[in-house]
Protein backbone atom coordinates (compact mmCIF):
# COMPACT_ATOMS: atom_id res chain seq x y z
CA UNK A 1 0.00 0.00 0.00
CA UNK A 2 1.17 3.53 -0.68
CA UNK A 3 -0.44 6.92 -0.30
CA UNK A 4 -1.76 6.73 -3.84
CA UNK A 5 -3.10 3.22 -3.71
CA UNK A 6 -6.87 3.51 -3.79
CA UNK A 7 -8.05 1.41 -0.89
CA UNK A 8 -11.23 2.42 -2.67
CA UNK A 9 -13.70 1.91 0.14
CA UNK A 10 -16.94 3.48 -0.97
CA UNK A 11 -20.05 4.66 0.79
CA UNK A 12 -22.17 6.25 -1.91
CA UNK A 13 -25.19 8.49 -1.49
CA UNK A 14 -28.46 7.15 -2.89
CA UNK A 15 -28.83 9.94 -5.43
CA UNK A 16 -27.29 13.15 -6.65
CA UNK A 17 -27.49 15.98 -4.13
CA UNK A 18 -26.46 19.62 -4.14
CA UNK A 19 -23.23 18.47 -2.55
CA UNK A 20 -22.46 15.63 -4.93
CA UNK A 21 -19.35 14.68 -2.99
CA UNK A 22 -21.04 14.30 0.40
CA UNK A 23 -20.49 10.76 1.76
CA UNK A 24 -19.45 9.22 -1.53
CA UNK A 25 -16.40 7.60 0.03
CA UNK A 26 -15.19 6.11 3.29
CA UNK A 27 -12.63 8.91 3.21
CA UNK A 28 -15.30 11.43 4.02
CA UNK A 29 -14.63 15.13 3.77
CA UNK A 30 -14.92 16.71 7.21
CA UNK A 31 -15.04 20.30 6.04
CA UNK A 32 -18.34 21.98 6.92
CA UNK A 33 -20.46 21.44 3.82
CA UNK A 34 -22.29 24.71 4.43
CA UNK A 35 -19.01 26.63 4.16
CA UNK A 36 -18.35 25.41 0.64
CA UNK A 37 -19.12 28.28 -1.69
CA UNK A 38 -19.01 26.42 -4.98
CA UNK A 39 -20.40 23.00 -5.73
CA UNK A 40 -21.24 23.04 -9.43
CA UNK A 41 -17.87 24.05 -10.90
CA UNK A 42 -15.79 21.30 -12.43
CA UNK A 43 -12.35 21.15 -13.99
CA UNK A 44 -12.28 20.08 -17.65
CA UNK A 45 -8.56 20.20 -18.32
CA UNK A 46 -5.33 20.47 -16.36
CA UNK A 47 -2.59 21.93 -18.56
CA UNK A 48 1.16 21.99 -17.97
CA UNK A 49 2.99 25.07 -19.29
CA UNK A 50 6.68 25.02 -20.28
CA UNK A 51 7.70 28.29 -21.90
CA UNK A 52 5.40 28.78 -24.87
CA UNK A 53 4.45 25.11 -25.00
CA UNK A 54 1.28 23.75 -23.39
CA UNK A 55 0.36 20.10 -22.88
CA UNK A 56 -2.76 18.59 -21.35
CA UNK A 57 -1.91 16.33 -18.40
CA UNK A 58 -5.45 15.76 -17.16
CA UNK A 59 -8.90 15.66 -18.81
CA UNK A 60 -12.30 15.17 -17.16
CA UNK A 61 -15.69 14.34 -18.69
CA UNK A 62 -19.06 14.43 -16.89
CA UNK A 63 -22.63 13.24 -17.37
CA UNK A 64 -25.74 15.40 -17.01
CA UNK A 65 -25.76 14.84 -13.23
CA UNK A 66 -22.28 16.39 -12.81
CA UNK A 67 -20.76 12.99 -12.12
CA UNK A 68 -17.39 12.23 -13.64
CA UNK A 69 -17.50 9.51 -16.30
CA UNK A 70 -13.89 9.71 -17.48
CA UNK A 71 -10.55 10.85 -16.07
CA UNK A 72 -7.68 10.77 -18.52
CA UNK A 73 -4.04 11.28 -17.54
CA UNK A 74 -0.70 10.72 -19.24
CA UNK A 75 -0.25 7.41 -17.42
CA UNK A 76 -3.81 6.06 -17.22
CA UNK A 77 -7.51 6.41 -18.02
CA UNK A 78 -10.42 5.86 -15.62
CA UNK A 79 -14.02 5.24 -16.75
CA UNK A 80 -17.16 5.14 -14.59
CA UNK A 81 -20.73 3.93 -15.12
CA UNK A 82 -23.64 4.67 -12.77
CA UNK A 83 -26.92 3.08 -11.76
CA UNK A 84 -30.18 5.01 -12.33
CA UNK A 85 -30.18 5.99 -8.63
CA UNK A 86 -26.75 7.63 -8.98
CA UNK A 87 -24.68 4.97 -7.25
CA UNK A 88 -21.53 3.74 -8.95
CA UNK A 89 -22.07 0.63 -11.08
CA UNK A 90 -18.68 0.03 -12.72
CA UNK A 91 -15.19 1.53 -12.35
CA UNK A 92 -12.40 0.82 -14.84
CA UNK A 93 -8.71 1.70 -14.92
CA UNK A 94 -6.30 1.20 -17.81
CA UNK A 95 -2.62 2.14 -17.65
CA UNK A 96 -0.80 3.90 -20.49
CA UNK A 97 2.88 2.97 -20.54
CA UNK A 98 6.11 4.56 -21.74
CA UNK A 99 5.06 8.20 -21.72
CA UNK A 100 8.27 10.13 -20.93
CA UNK A 101 6.26 13.12 -19.68
CA UNK A 102 4.35 11.12 -17.07
CA UNK A 103 5.69 11.54 -13.52
CA UNK A 104 2.61 10.54 -11.51
CA UNK A 105 1.27 7.00 -11.31
CA UNK A 106 -2.49 7.10 -10.76
CA UNK A 107 -3.01 3.32 -10.71
CA UNK A 108 -0.90 0.21 -10.36
CA UNK A 109 -3.50 -2.12 -11.87
CA UNK A 110 -5.60 -2.55 -14.97
CA UNK A 111 -8.97 -3.49 -13.53
CA UNK A 112 -12.74 -3.52 -13.76
CA UNK A 113 -14.76 -3.34 -10.54
CA UNK A 114 -18.53 -3.90 -10.35
CA UNK A 115 -20.44 -2.87 -7.21
CA UNK A 116 -23.45 -4.39 -5.48
CA UNK A 117 -25.37 -2.52 -2.78
CA UNK A 118 -27.50 -2.99 0.29
CA UNK A 119 -29.53 -0.63 2.46
CA UNK A 120 -27.96 0.53 5.72
CA UNK A 121 -29.09 3.42 7.93
CA UNK A 122 -31.49 4.69 5.28
CA UNK A 123 -28.87 4.85 2.54
CA UNK A 124 -27.32 2.51 0.03
CA UNK A 125 -23.82 1.27 0.78
CA UNK A 126 -21.52 -1.07 -1.09
CA UNK A 127 -22.05 -4.67 -0.05
CA UNK A 128 -19.85 -6.56 -2.52
CA UNK A 129 -17.26 -5.48 -5.08
CA UNK A 130 -16.41 -7.92 -7.87
CA UNK A 131 -13.00 -7.09 -9.30
CA UNK A 132 -11.21 -8.26 -12.43
CA UNK A 133 -7.47 -7.60 -12.69
CA UNK A 134 -5.73 -7.72 -16.08
CA UNK A 135 -2.12 -8.08 -17.17
CA UNK A 136 -0.30 -4.76 -16.71
CA UNK A 137 0.68 -4.60 -20.40
CA UNK A 138 -2.77 -4.97 -22.02
CA UNK A 139 -3.95 -2.18 -24.33
CA UNK A 140 -7.65 -2.66 -23.50
CA UNK A 141 -9.90 -4.44 -21.02
CA UNK A 142 -11.78 -6.58 -23.52
CA UNK A 143 -9.89 -9.83 -22.93
CA UNK A 144 -9.76 -12.32 -20.08
CA UNK A 145 -8.49 -11.11 -16.70
CA UNK A 146 -5.49 -12.68 -15.01
CA UNK A 147 -7.37 -12.92 -11.73
CA UNK A 148 -10.73 -12.12 -10.20
CA UNK A 149 -11.69 -11.25 -6.63
CA UNK A 150 -14.74 -10.89 -4.43
CA UNK A 151 -14.49 -8.05 -1.92
CA UNK A 152 -16.95 -7.95 0.97
CA UNK A 153 -17.68 -4.71 2.88
CA UNK A 154 -18.58 -4.76 6.57
CA UNK A 155 -20.06 -1.86 8.59
CA UNK A 156 -20.44 -0.90 12.23
CA UNK A 157 -23.79 -0.46 13.94
CA UNK A 158 -23.39 3.27 13.24
CA UNK A 159 -22.99 2.65 9.51
CA UNK A 160 -19.21 3.23 9.33
CA UNK A 161 -17.18 0.99 7.07
CA UNK A 162 -14.95 -1.03 9.39
CA UNK A 163 -13.63 -3.87 7.23
CA UNK A 164 -13.07 -4.99 3.64
CA UNK A 165 -12.02 -8.54 2.80
CA UNK A 166 -10.64 -9.35 -0.65
CA UNK A 167 -10.72 -13.06 -1.50
CA UNK A 168 -9.51 -14.64 -4.78
CA UNK A 169 -12.21 -16.46 -6.72
CA UNK A 170 -9.64 -19.14 -7.56
CA UNK A 171 -9.87 -21.61 -4.68
CA UNK A 172 -6.25 -22.67 -5.21
CA UNK A 173 -5.09 -19.18 -4.29
CA UNK A 174 -5.03 -19.02 -0.48
CA UNK A 175 -4.08 -15.34 -0.24
CA UNK A 176 -6.39 -12.80 1.35
CA UNK A 177 -6.23 -9.03 1.64
CA UNK A 178 -7.94 -7.45 4.65
CA UNK A 179 -8.51 -3.75 5.32
CA UNK A 180 -9.64 -2.46 8.71
CA UNK A 181 -10.82 1.10 9.41
CA UNK A 182 -10.57 2.85 12.77
CA UNK A 183 -12.18 6.20 13.62
CA UNK A 184 -11.71 9.08 16.04
CA UNK A 185 -14.56 9.75 18.52
CA UNK A 186 -15.79 12.58 16.26
CA UNK A 187 -16.21 10.12 13.38
CA UNK A 188 -13.19 11.09 11.29
CA UNK A 189 -11.15 8.29 9.80
CA UNK A 190 -8.16 7.66 12.06
CA UNK A 191 -6.33 4.67 10.68
CA UNK A 192 -6.40 2.20 7.80
CA UNK A 193 -4.77 -1.18 8.45
CA UNK A 194 -3.97 -3.39 5.47
CA UNK A 195 -2.98 -7.00 6.15
CA UNK A 196 -1.97 -9.45 3.45
CA UNK A 197 -2.41 -13.08 4.45
CA UNK A 198 -1.26 -16.32 2.85
CA UNK A 199 -2.47 -19.61 4.32
CA UNK A 200 -3.62 -17.66 7.41
CA UNK A 201 -0.09 -16.29 7.96
CA UNK A 202 0.59 -12.53 7.82
CA UNK A 203 2.82 -11.73 4.84
CA UNK A 204 2.82 -7.95 5.22
CA UNK A 205 1.07 -5.25 7.23
CA UNK A 206 0.65 -1.60 6.27
CA UNK A 207 -1.00 1.15 8.28
CA UNK A 208 -1.94 4.70 7.39
CA UNK A 209 -2.74 7.11 10.24
CA UNK A 210 -4.43 10.45 9.55
CA UNK A 211 -4.36 13.62 11.67
CA UNK A 212 -6.64 16.59 10.95
CA UNK A 213 -6.88 20.34 11.36
CA UNK A 214 -9.92 21.69 13.16
CA UNK A 215 -11.42 22.68 9.81
CA UNK A 216 -11.49 19.03 8.73
CA UNK A 217 -8.60 18.99 6.28
CA UNK A 218 -5.84 16.40 6.66
CA UNK A 219 -2.80 17.71 8.55
CA UNK A 220 -0.54 14.67 8.49
CA UNK A 221 -0.55 11.15 7.04
CA UNK A 222 1.88 8.57 8.40
CA UNK A 223 2.49 5.34 6.47
CA UNK A 224 4.03 2.38 8.28
CA UNK A 225 5.07 -0.92 6.73
CA UNK A 226 5.54 -3.84 9.11
CA UNK A 227 5.77 -1.37 12.01
CA UNK A 228 8.37 0.95 10.45
CA UNK A 229 7.54 4.47 9.28
CA UNK A 230 8.36 4.64 5.57
CA UNK A 231 6.58 7.84 4.56
CA UNK A 232 5.09 10.93 6.19
CA UNK A 233 3.13 13.60 4.35
CA UNK A 234 2.45 16.94 6.07
CA UNK A 235 0.10 19.55 4.63
CA UNK A 236 -0.54 23.25 5.18
CA UNK A 237 -3.42 25.14 3.60
CA UNK A 238 -4.08 28.71 2.51
CA UNK A 239 -5.62 30.37 5.59
CA UNK A 240 -8.44 32.24 3.90
CA UNK A 241 -12.04 31.19 4.54
CA UNK A 242 -13.14 32.94 1.35
CA UNK A 243 -11.14 30.43 -0.66
CA UNK A 244 -13.11 27.38 0.44
CA UNK A 245 -14.45 25.71 -2.67
CA UNK A 246 -15.80 22.36 -3.70
CA UNK A 247 -13.67 19.62 -5.17
CA UNK A 248 -12.88 20.13 -8.84
CA UNK A 249 -14.28 16.76 -9.80
CA UNK A 250 -16.19 14.15 -7.85
CA UNK A 251 -14.36 10.84 -8.01
CA UNK A 252 -16.79 8.09 -6.99
CA UNK A 253 -13.87 5.92 -5.91
CA UNK A 254 -12.09 8.46 -3.79
CA UNK A 255 -8.34 8.06 -3.63
CA UNK A 256 -5.92 9.14 -0.92
CA UNK A 257 -6.41 12.82 -0.27
CA UNK A 258 -2.71 13.44 0.31
CA UNK A 259 -1.71 12.48 -3.20
CA UNK A 260 -0.22 14.65 -5.92
CA UNK A 261 -3.69 14.97 -7.40
CA UNK A 262 -4.47 17.29 -4.50
CA UNK A 263 -6.46 19.88 -6.47
CA UNK A 264 -9.23 17.39 -7.08
CA UNK A 265 -9.68 16.34 -3.48
CA UNK A 266 -9.00 19.27 -1.12
CA UNK A 267 -11.41 22.04 -0.15
CA UNK A 268 -8.96 24.63 1.13
CA UNK A 269 -6.13 25.29 -1.34
CA UNK A 270 -2.98 23.48 -0.24
CA UNK A 271 -0.15 25.92 0.47
CA UNK A 272 2.74 23.58 1.31
CA UNK A 273 3.26 19.83 1.29
CA UNK A 274 6.24 18.03 2.83
CA UNK A 275 6.83 14.44 1.76
CA UNK A 276 9.38 12.60 3.93
CA UNK A 277 10.71 9.13 3.13
CA UNK A 278 13.43 8.47 5.67
CA UNK A 279 16.07 11.15 5.22
CA UNK A 280 14.78 12.04 1.75
CA UNK A 281 12.46 15.05 1.96
CA UNK A 282 10.59 16.53 -1.00
CA UNK A 283 8.77 19.82 -0.53
CA UNK A 284 6.06 21.48 -2.61
CA UNK A 285 4.95 25.11 -2.49
CA UNK A 286 1.72 25.99 -4.31
CA UNK A 287 0.61 29.43 -5.45
CA UNK A 288 -2.75 30.03 -7.10
CA UNK A 289 -4.08 32.68 -9.47
CA UNK A 290 -7.62 33.46 -10.54
CA UNK A 291 -8.40 35.30 -13.77
CA UNK A 292 -12.20 35.28 -13.61
CA UNK A 293 -15.04 35.64 -11.14
CA UNK A 294 -15.57 31.99 -10.24
CA UNK A 295 -14.23 30.38 -7.08
CA UNK A 296 -11.79 27.92 -8.64
CA UNK A 297 -8.17 28.80 -9.46
CA UNK A 298 -7.29 29.23 -13.11
CA UNK A 299 -3.53 28.86 -12.73
CA UNK A 300 -1.09 27.17 -10.38
CA UNK A 301 2.65 27.65 -9.83
CA UNK A 302 4.51 24.89 -8.02
CA UNK A 303 7.96 25.21 -6.48
CA UNK A 304 9.32 21.69 -6.12
CA UNK A 305 12.38 21.16 -3.90
CA UNK A 306 13.94 17.73 -4.33
CA UNK A 307 15.87 15.83 -1.61
CA UNK A 308 19.08 17.06 -3.28
CA UNK A 309 17.82 20.66 -2.71
CA UNK A 310 17.51 21.11 -6.46
CA UNK A 311 14.55 23.41 -7.16
CA UNK A 312 12.14 22.96 -10.08
CA UNK A 313 9.49 25.55 -10.96
CA UNK A 314 6.34 24.16 -12.56
CA UNK A 315 3.39 26.02 -14.07
CA UNK A 316 -0.11 24.72 -14.68
CA UNK A 317 -3.37 26.11 -16.01
CA UNK A 318 -6.95 24.97 -15.42
CA UNK A 319 -9.92 25.00 -17.75
CA UNK A 320 -13.08 25.06 -15.62
CA UNK A 321 -16.78 25.00 -16.38
CA UNK A 322 -20.01 25.56 -14.46
CA UNK A 323 -22.12 22.53 -15.29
Amino acid sequence: MNLKFAVAAITLAMSYQAYAYDRYSVFEDYVDQNSVASNSLRVNKFIKVIGEEKSTVGEYLYNQENKVIKRKYLDSTFDYEYNPDGTLKVAKALMQHNNPNSHIRHTKQNFISEYEYKNSHNTKVVDIERKKVFNEHVSNLDGQPESTYTIQYKYSDEGKLIKRVQTPDNEVDKSKLIFRYLYYPDGRLKKVIEVQNLNLLIVSKNTLRLNYYNNGEIKKAIHKKDGEVIRTVELQYVDDASLVYAVHYVDPVKEWKVDMDFFGLAFFPIKNMKDSRGENVTQYEYRYQSTDADLLPDALDVKLTLPSNHVIDLKYRFENSNL
